[in-house]
């Protein structure tokens, strides 16, 4: 069968969004560890949509990178946001400023004041 070009062009669009990679295993940067194994750090991606879900534990500085996402995965631009953290200051929870750069590395930038680094701390990265 003959499909007109602009027909094909359709499907493989519509194909492109409904593409699934599954969960990939991230993997990390030297030091830094899955938190547990309910929790190891994977990526995905559903047509054009990265996730990524996880929680690590060996951050002990600001601007560590907790692993890199390869090409394909990687946003076109840097894409900071928000993140608890397992510290709790006065009954409130911290929180921790992730990015994820144009290279694919994922980074804890900072945290809130009252919250702290360290080897066993826990950082969820979504």
């Amino acid at each position: 069968m003959i499909i007109a070009d602009g027909v094909y062009k359709v499907c493989e669009y519509l194909l492109e969004l409904v593409t699934d990679s599954g969960w990939i295993t991230l993997p990390l940067a030297e030091g830094i560890t899955a938190y547990n194994e309910a929790n190891v750090p994977e990526y995905r991606k559903v047509g054009k949509i990265v996730y990524i879900r996880g929680t690590v534990k060996g951050v002990t500085a600001r601007n560590t990178v907790i692993g890199t996402l390869p090409e394909g995965y990687r946003p076109n631009k840097a894409h900071p946001y928000p993140q608890n953290t397992s510290s709790i200051t006065g009954g409130i929870a911290t929180m921790s400023r992730m990015v994820v750069t144009t290279t694919g590395d994922i980074q804890v930038q900072g945290i809130t004041e009252g919250a702290s680094y360290g080897a066993d701390k826990w950082f969820p990265i979504a």
